[in-house]
Parts: C-alpha cells; sequence; structure tokens
C-alpha cells in the first residue's frame, strides 16, 4: 500500500474531523451559554406547542422559518421534554456542518485543507446565542456548499438538483438566506458553464424553469398558507424584516467601515488570527497571480476564477442583513462561506510550493485550531458547577448565566406552579415565553413579544385583554424588561403597551416578587420578576 494513497489518507482525515467533532462537542450536550427568558424562551415554547401539534404564526409568534419547530419537537418528543433534548438537536447540527464544510474543501481542493478548515470552523465560528433555529440553517448551508462545489469541480446536473433543494429548505429555516442561496446557485450554474464551455441541454432548462420559477412559488404559497388569516400587522411581526418592524438601520459605509475596522481589530490583538490572516493574503496574491499567468493551464485558471468570485460573491450577499443594520452578529451567517473561500484560496496559493512547506503551513493552521479548543473546552468546563445548574424538570442542564438569575427563574416558576390549578395558565410580560415553557403553560394569547420594537397597536392590545378574559387568567408575570433605557425595548406604559399598562394598574395587585426588582432588567442578567393578582377573581 503506498503511504500517499489519496483516497487512503482522504478517509483517515475524514474520520479525524468526526473525532475532533466529538471532542468539540461531548461536553456540550449538557452545556448551553447565556440563556434570556425571551429569545431562548420563544424557541423553547414555540418546540413545545409545536409538539402539542400548533403551528407556527398563526397559533404562536414566531419570526424565523416554519421548519425547524417541527425538527426540535421530534427531539422533544424522542428524548423528552427538556432543554436537554433541543441541545441534542442543536449540537447535531454544528456537528455535521463542520463534516459539511471538510467535504466541500477536500472536493475543492485535498483533504488535509478540508481537515483544517473544519476544524478552524469548529474551533472558530461565532454562535448564534440568541436562537436555536440559526445552527439548522447554518448546517443546511453547509450541505449547499459541497454542492455548489461538486458541481464547480464535475458539471454534473444532480448536484444542482440537490442544491437547489437545500436552497428550498433554507428558504423555510430563514426565508431571505433561502433567496440568497438561490441567487448563488444561478450565478454558480451560469458561471460554470459559462467557462468550462457546457453547451445548452434539455436538462438545464428544466432546472432553471424549476430554480426561477418553481422554487420561489412553492415558497411563497408555503408561507401564504400558514399565514393565512393574520392581518398585515401580525405578518409584519412574524417576519420584521421592513420598515419599523426591522428596529436597526445603518448606513452601508458606515457598516463596511465599523466591519473592516472590528476585523482589523481582531487580527492586531490576536496572534492566531495574525497568522492566518497573513496566510490567506498571501494565498489570495499567489492565486491571482495564477489567474492572470497565461502558462498556468486554462483548467486550473478558470477552477481558480470560479472560486473567487463564487464563494466571493456569495460572503457578501449573505452579508446583508449586517449591512443593512449595523448588527454584528447578523453578519454570522456569512463563516461558513468565509471559511471555504479562505482554505480553498490557502490551497490554490501554496499550491505551488513545495509540499513540506505547504505542509507545514497547514500544519500550523491546525496546531492553532486543536490548542484554542482546549481553551474552549475548559470553558465549557467552567460552567460545569452546581451554580450553574438547572434543575427544572424542563431543563436540566448546565447554563453560563449567573446563580442570581438561575435562581430568579426557578424560584419563580416554583410560585406559578404552587399558585396556579392543573389547567390555569397566566400571562407572562413583556417578552418571557421562558416560563410558558418551564411551568408547561400555554400562553393565553397568540402574541408572545410586547417590547418596544414590536409595535403591538392598541387594537392588538384590546384583543389581548379579551384573551386574558376569555382565558380566565388571574396572575401576570412581569420581568423587570418593563422599563429599559434601550430604544428598543422601552417603558411599559409609557413608550408602548399604555393600554395594557391601565388594565394591569385597574384589575391587578403585586403579590409577590424575586430577584432585585429595583434594577433595570438586562438581556441575560439582572433578572427580576413580579407576580400580580386580578382583584376579583374570574
Amino acid at each position: 500500500m503506498r503511504i500517499f494513497n489519496q483516497k487512503l489518507w482522504g478517509d483517515v482525515f475524514f474520520y479525524l474531523t468526526i473525532a475532533f467533532g466529538v471532542y468539540v462537542f461531548l461536553p456540550q450536550l449538557d452545556t448551553y451559554g447565556l440563556v434570556a427568558s425571551g429569545d431562548q424562551g420563544i424557541c423553547l415554547y414555540a418546540f413545545d406547542r409545536t409538539l402539542h401539534g400548533e403551528m407556527p404564526y398563526k397559533d404562536y409568534l414566531w419570526i424565523y422559518g416554519p421548519l425547524l419547530p417541527f425538527y426540535y419537537a421530534f427531539f422533544l418528543k424522542i428524548f423528552g421534554i427538556n432543554m436537554l433534548s433541543i441541545l441534542k438537536g442543536q449540537v447535531l447540527f454544528k456537528f455535521l456542518s463542520g463534516i459539511f464544510i471538510f467535504l466541500t474543501l477536500r472536493t475543492l481542493s485535498f483533504s488535509f485543507i478540508g481537515f483544517a478548515g473544519a476544524l478552524w470552523f469548529y474551533v472558530f465560528r461565532h454562535n448564534f446565542f440568541y436562537t436555536y433555529n440559526h445552527d439548522g440553517g447554518i448546517f443546511v448551508l453547509t450541505i449547499f456548499l459541497w454542492m455548489i462545489a461538486s458541481y464547480i469541480r464535475y458539471q454534473r446536473n444532480g448536484y444542482l438538483w440537490l442544491a437547489l433543494f437545500c436552497a428550498f429548505i433554507l428558504a423555510l429555516i430563514k426565508i431571505n438566506i433561502g433567496a440568497v442561496a438561490g441567487g448563488v446557485l444561478l450565478l454558480t450554474v451560469i458561471l460554470t458553464d459559462f467557462l468550462q464551455g457546457i453547451k445548452w441541454a434539455p436538462g438545464k432548462k428544466k432546472f432553471y424553469i424549476a430554480a426561477i420559477g418553481i422554487l420561489p412559488i412553492t415558497v411563497a404559497a408555503i408561507y401564504s398558507f400558514l399565514l393565512r388569516g393574520l392581518s398585515w400587522v401580525e405578518i409584519n411581526q412574524c417576519l420584521p424584516y421592513f420598515g419599523a418592524y426591522q428596529p436597526y438601520h445603518i448606513s452601508l459605509f458606515a457598516a463596511v467601515v465599523n466591519r473592516f475596522l472590528r476585523l482589523l481589530r481582531d487580527v492586531l490583538t490576536d496572534p492566531r488570527q495574525l497568522f492566518f490572516t497573513m496566510t490567506v493574503i498571501f494565498s489570495f496574491v499567489r492565486t491571482i497571480q495564477m489567474i492572470r499567468n497565461k502558462q498556468s493551464s486554462l483548467k486550473e485558471r478558470n477552477m481558480a476564477i470560479l472560486i473567487v468570485v463564487i464563494f466571493g460573491v456569495y460572503y457578501a450577499l449573505n452579508l446583508h442583513e449586517y449591512l443593512m443594520s449595523g448588527v454584528w452578529y447578523r453578519g454570522y451567517w456569512t463563516e461558513p462561506v468565509g471559511i471555504v473561500w479562505m482554505f480553498s484560496v490557502i490551497a490554490m496559493g501554496l499550491k505551488r510550493f513545495n509540499g513540506i512547506i505547504r505542509g507545514v503551513i497547514v500544519g500550523i493552521i491546525v496546531l492553532i485550531a486543536v490548542v484554542s479548543q482546549g481553551a474552549n473546552t475548559k470553558e465549557v468546563k467552567d460552567i460545569h458547577r452546581t451554580e450553574h445548574y438547572m434543575d427544572d424538570p424542563r431543563a436540566k442542564i448546565f447554563i453560563q448565566n449567573d446563580a442570581d438569575w438561575i435562581k430568579t427563574v426557578q424560584d419563580t416558576t416554583g410560585f406559578l406552579n404552587l399558585i396556579l390549578a392543573p389547567n390555569e395558565t397566566f400571562f407572562a410580560f413583556p417578552y418571557d415565553p421562558l416560563y410558558y415553557y418551564l411551568a408547561n403553560r400555554k400562553s393565553p394569547t397568540r402574541l408572545l413579544n410586547f417590547i418596544e420594537m414590536n409595535h403591538v397597536t392598541s387594537q392588538q392590545e384590546v384583543g389581548i385583554i379579551q384573551d386574558l378574559e376569555r382565558n380566565h387568567v388571574n396572575f401576570i408575570l412581569l420581568t423587570n424588561r418593563i422599563r429599559s433605557h434601550a430604544s428598543d425595548i422601552g417603558y411599559f406604559g409609557v413608550t408602548y403597551s399604555r393600554i395594557l399598562a391601565k388594565y394591569m394598574a385597574e384589575k391587578f395587585v403585586p403579590v409577590k416578587s424575586f430577584g432585585n426588582w429595583d434594577n433595570e432588567g438586562g438581556y441575560q442578567a439582572s433578572h427580576a420578576t413580579l407576580i400580580l393578582r386580578r382583584k376579583e377573581p374570574l
């Protein structure tokens, strides 16, 4: 057996990628970062209600695509109704995403680069800290990357149809990310066929009809079906992409400058990122030289053009949420695309170097990732302490929140379960559906988020009051996020929900508080609750 057998080393690095992924994610199966009673709470409530047969949008407020509540409901069904089950589903997405990063890079270059790229993804990618939904989108996006890479390499129509299916699934996870994928797929086909001299064929005609016509019509039909019966205001609250429902705005120039300065700061303050960035820049210059060098084969130059252009354009388009809002974490959608682009550029830029030099440079990148993961694993282990454990039957996980936050949440949940009759519910306000999930109660209202940025109308407030009385709600849970200096949160009764504020003041009285109610509520800290009881129970 030859020691340099390509298939052998491909298998070796594939299994090493799996092993490293297990090393990264096994400690995370019972450990999560920071939990918010709003953003994570709405996800947990949605998954639980989906398990009970309810539908996104119509039965409960949901601001992402309709698909993943069903996925996570399946994990609740199989593994039990607790946050551990949700983590299993989320970790599976993260683990498999790295595998598909490996497969994508192996298709475009060679296995060692694929291994290095997968490790870099596992160790340095940012987490969507505010939702479980987007990890599913990243997972499907990495399969999509593999499919378009395979078409660039092999020009087989089967890969286009699989990529089109991925774009469809992405649209059902986050509609704008799916739309970008559809556009990138068309670019991939057009540019690849042009550069490779592929002639028009009947099979391509069917593909174009499906991509340009059938895909958007099908996605629109699904969303229309699920959103039927909702008012225009309610639709905007479910899909908050435009106007006042998208509260964050910034100029394109400012967004680009801010991103550049932040990336520059990260590079200059972190030797690991500095080495990697310099390697990418050097490799990119070498790649451009190779494209311009007529002595390079036409096939090699065309492959380099396709990789640089297609994945570069995909990166820029996936940055659209950040560019429109200036919200840093909305740029996380670019990370798998960026990793594929950068490691492919490294592979092309170092191609003409001696094999030992290539191996040393890529080996240093692998070593940086492995050593850095040691610090990540230590951080996870540091959370594995008694004060970080939520022992609620519907939680059973370690979280990064401080002990005061956990105590407030668990004491509040325990009190709710004590005062509520078996079939009785309560009203959580302004944005705290975590308590519905933990107390195993159905919200008396479809609407779950009342903070300033959700722009709840006076007509909706009247409807909420009718829901509370129709469902015989005698208890209201307020959190100290009802008052905030943040413009997107606002002051209850002053900047938003004045009708509800007046109703609560007239009909309810405080009976119990938990945490320091005088503190202004934070996103995942300084949490306090106040329980109100109806003066004249229904």
